[in-house]
């Protein structure tokens, strides 16, 4: 338990939740949040990624979901609106979609295809907790 290692969660605090969210089921995710909102004062910053679509669905990534199923990776979550989803969590939240982040540094993403830059609809997601807790 973070607090009973000190952790004040009547300060705000930072989150960072990265590299997660596709391999948990939607429920964990949920409680994941409810969790994390639980312990985040007003004012505390949070930041995620998340796939808008579930990358074994999508032709454009097809190569690379066959690698991860013989290498035994499953993934599960996928949220197509992170904004809505983190709202009833207590949060204001943003977000900015990876392939436009891509083209702000001049980059393509290497699994683009057929023109469409971003065939997993990833995001990249900065919130704040709001003074009403959840």
């Amino acid at each position: 338990d973070l607090r009973a290692a000190g952790f004040v969660s009547s300060s705000p605090s930072a989150w960072l939740v990265e590299g997660l969210l596709p391999y948990l089921r939607e429920i964990d995710v949920r409680r994941l949040f409810t969790q994390l909102s639980a312990l985040a004062a007003p004012g505390s910053a949070l930041a995620l990624d998340c796939a808008g679509a579930d990358p074994f669905a999508v032709p454009a990534f097809a190569r690379q979901a066959e690698k991860m199923r013989a290498r035994g990776i499953r993934m599960h979550f996928a949220c197509d609106d992170p904004v809505r989803f983190l709202g009833p969590y207590g949060w204001n939240a943003e977000r900015v979609g990876v392939a436009e982040l891509a083209s702000r540094a001049g980059r393509a993403l290497p699994f683009a295809d057929d023109g469409d830059d971003d065939p997993l609809r990833s995001h990249l997601v900065t919130a704040s907790r709001r003074a009403d807790r959840v």
